[in-house]
């Protein structure tokens, strides 16, 4: 019997997990509200549920679309469909009567979710605006890899002339030891000690789960560009020693590792090994933490060719950080945000930043922040996607500073939300290398336990100059430019605390409506906020400090 299980995922995520929305179409921004719970079989409206459709109309004020559906149980009779029903009626009638221009519609469906049985569900659906034509095409945008040239054309983590090259964030964009278009093929398998904990039977009843998510998100934040393809090793793989004998080499011990693997398997395709380690570790002279070949120096174990052969440290099995730290339990269910992670770096891009740490990215922070209510996002920013090719040219809008002889307005879906005419703004500055990039976020799909009102935009800076990178700085805040990023968040022109050196959560740094951010002699304005998209303004701006960062 063959000794692997390959995995090819289908574009539905699994169940249990944010499903990244979709965008109701190009013409349409929808506002849904779920009523609060009716008291027994009551069909009325009572004082709380209409003050409920009073502030669902005050929050859409272009609302040209109010949909009532009452839910019923699906195994209840049909004399709650009729109940239901009633229900949805009253409820649009009573918007129709405080809105008369609206178009209303009444409906009942079925749910298997219990917490919605009997309940009324209002769709509001508003016309979206349509963004300007982007003055400027998107290749003005793309800012040139200003680096010294010695470094280019080395991926991330490349060593010239002794020293470790960081990726480039201009264009052409680097890639890395694996593609960024079209597929990649990761080896997968479980690896036990005699003194560690084997906690499934089967490696693909952990694995399988973890590397669809992985599978998934490729396919949603390339747009169908891209995708990870998994093989998972179906059984244990058990190194006949206890972990605290493990060998101090790298390379050591990642050859007694494949030494175990099946024999048949075939690696003609592979372009790397990821590896799990059973929990319970205990190093002495080795952090578990493996890192052997690539593309350029391919490891070899007799017919065996694994690509990259990498696994995590000790520190991703275990409780860190004390009591109110993060548990092993929280990032063994995130595995597949750390891996995404380290696959990105691999891929060639830098990652750890705007905001490094920060709950806005799994390129800042993979798991979810005990200290930030467990808010996590799994986005990576819209300038790395644009940079790798994954945004379409399509959706950058792109402005000059010679652009701004008039304002320019442009409408942004959100990263979370799948699909829109424009997914970022670009803004490259005159009087600096810097360039700025707006993007729309909400707390939604793949962003998850934000606050229900972290609606808005995310303004960094960023630098296709800089050369050397900080990423695991003790002391960093995540913004500091004393720590050298690519890029630094910008914080709203009324916002007092310094983005510097803000070392709390992701929260200062969001852009609400109404609110402008001003740099480098551009202003940017969120002038309204819709629940998918954002409508955007940029005009000139007396604002001409530029903070400067030293790109060698």
């Amino acid at each position: 019997m063959r000794k692997l299980t390959s995995t090819f995922i289908a574009v539905l995520l699994s169940l249990g997990f944010a499903t990244p929305a979709e965008s109701s179409s190009s013409n349409w921004d929808v506002y849904q509200k779920t009523l609060a719970t009716y008291s027994g079989s009551s069909t009325a409206l009572s004082s709380l549920q209409k003050s409920q459709i009073r502030a669902t109309l005050d929050k859409t004020p272009q609302a040209e679309k109010f949909i009532c559906t009452g839910i019923r149980y699906y195994d209840q009779p049909m004399s709650i469909n009729i109940m239901v029903r009633k229900r949805a009626k009253e409820a649009c009638a009573y918007a129709k009567q405080l809105r008369p221009e609206l178009s209303t519609w009444f409906q009942n469906k079925p749910t298997k979710a219990r917490s919605y049985a009997g309940k009324v569900l209002l769709t509001v659906k508003s016309s979206l605006p349509t963004s300007d034509a982007s003055p400027s095409s998107a290749e003005v945008c793309k800012v040139p890899d200003g680096r010294p040239s010695y470094p280019q054309g080395y991926p991330r983590g490349a060593f010239v002339s002794g020293q470790q090259v960081a990726g480039g964030v201009g264009f052409p964009f680097t890639e890395g030891r694996f593609p960024i278009k079209g597929e990649a093929n990761i080896l997968t398998a479980m690896v036990s000690f005699e003194d560690t904990e084997e906690f499934v039977d089967s490696p693909a009843d952990f694995l399988e789960p973890q590397t669809q998510k992985i599978t998934e998100w490729s396919q949603y934040w390339s747009q169908g560009k891209f995708q990870y393809n998994f093989q998972i090793v179906d059984n244990w793989i058990r190194l006949p020693m206890k972990s605290s004998e493990a060998t101090s080499r790298d390379e050591i011990l990642a050859r007694m590792i494949l030494d175990l693997f099946p024999a048949d398997i075939d690696y003609s395709d592979v372009d790397g090994t990821f590896i799990y380690w059973a929990p319970g570790l205990n190093g002495t002279g080795h952090d578990f933490g493996l890192r052997v070949g690539s593309n350029e120096q391919p490891f070899v174990v007799g017919q065996k060719r694994p690509g990259l052969f990498w696994a995590p440290s000790q520190w991703h099995y275990e409780d860190t950080g004390g009591q109110m730290g993060l548990k092993y339990e929280t990032k063994r269910e995130y595995t597949w945000a750390y891996w995404i992670h380290e696959l990105l770096h691999e891929q060639g891009l830098n990652l750890h930043a705007p905001g490094n740490g920060w709950s806005t990215g799994l390129g800042q922070n993979q798991y979810p922040s005990p200290g930030d209510g467990m808010a996590f996002s799994a986005a990576i920013p819209a300038w790395e996607s644009f940079i790798m090719g994954w945004l379409d040219d399509s959706q950058i809008h792109c402005i000059t500073p010679s652009d701004l002889d008039t304002e320019q307005t442009a409408v942004l879906t959100p990263l979370e939300i799948s699909g829109g005419e424009r997914k970022a703004l670009v803004v490259p500055l005159d009087s600096t290398d810097e360039i700025l990039v707006v993007e729309s976020r909400r707390p939604t799909g793949y962003t998850e336990n934000w606050g229900s009102d972290d609606n808005g935009l995310l303004v960094y800076r960023a630098n296709p100059s800089i050369s050397y990178q900080d990423d695991h700085s003790q002391g960093d805040c995540g913004n500091d430019p004393q720590f050298a990023k690519w890029s630094y968040y910008l914080f709203p022109d009324n916002e007092t605390a310094n983005p510097d050196t803000w070392c709390r959560n992701y929260k200062k740094a969001i852009v609400n409506e109404g609110e402008s951010v001003s740099y480098g002699g551009v202003e940017i304005t969120l002038s309204q906020s819709l629940s998918g998209a954002d409508v955007v303004t940029v005009k000139t701006s007396s604002v001409t400090t530029v903070r400067e960062l030293d790109s060698n």
